[in-house]
């Protein structure tokens, strides 16, 4: 399906519609971490959520300030398949890898371990904001996802099932003129220094049809299982999502 018609189509559905209600046997998921492991997997596998904020708060217009300033630094991502799209690793392999281990076979050993990068340094305000407020022991990878104005992502998909994230997506600047769509989800409601979780299992789109640059900060965690105290930030979010949407 072309971008166009990505849009129209989507934009005629409700973001989360069809969110399904949280089964009754995940009630005490607050009490016993077991449940809480099932229910967050539930969540990711099979409530047909297109998204999820999470209940975390915290400005990020130092961060937003920082990244404008040295936005330059960026390299394209995935140019075949979008325009103006950047990336800046801050976590990872090196701070010109912009994607996962498995792309660079041959280059770099698939068991190496990502790390803080070179280009970090020359953002102390975003990597301390970035310690301070996502839920993760460790990490993978960090990348800030820049889209210049009047860029555009083309429809894809990460996934071959529907997986509600893998990392976080935070939004440092979202200007008025870009839209994010999830299939059969909907466009996704952003407000500045939102964090999501994302249904990287269903084709996505992105456009900014703006004259200012979209900052977004994509964070992984080190392992596909998040620890119990993450786990619990999206199990509750998840229960307030609902009550968003009903």
């Amino acid at each position: 399906m072309d971008i166009d018609s990505f849009f129209e189509k989507n934009r005629k559905i409700k973001h989360n519609l069809g969110m399904k209600d949280i089964p009754k046997h995940f009630s005490n998921w607050q009490t016993d971490n077991a449940v809480c492991l099932d229910f967050f997997n539930w969540i990711r596998l099979e409530s047909n959520a297109g998204s999820i904020k999470l209940n975390i708060n915290s400005d990020v217009s130092e961060v937003a300030e920082e990244l404008t300033a040295r936005q330059h630094l960026g390299v394209l991502h995935r140019s075949s398949d979008s325009k103006g799209w950047r990336s800046i690793v801050l976590h990872g392999l090196s701070s010109i890898m912009t994607g996962p281990v498995h792309d660079y076979k041959g280059i770099v050993d698939q068991d190496t371990l990502e790390s803080w990068t070179d280009v970090s340094r020359f953002f102390p305000k975003t990597v301390s904001w970035i310690n301070q407020n996502i839920p993760f022991n460790d990490f993978s990878r960090i990348r800030v996802m820049m889209l210049d104005p009047k860029g555009y992502i083309n429809p894809h998909k990460d996934m071959d099932i529907d997986f509600l994230g893998g990392g976080l997506n935070i939004a440092i600047t979202n200007p008025k003129g870009v839209e994010f769509a999830i299939d059969n989800s909907g466009i996704i409601p952003w407000n500045v220094s939102d964090i999501r979780m994302i249904n990287i299992g269903r084709y996505h789109s992105v456009i900014n049809n703006s004259e200012n640059l979209r900052i977004h900060i994509l964070a992984y965690p080190r392992t596909v299982e998040w620890d119990i105290k993450s786990m619990q930030v999206v199990c509750e979010s998840y229960e307030k999502e609902l009550t968003v949407i009903k």
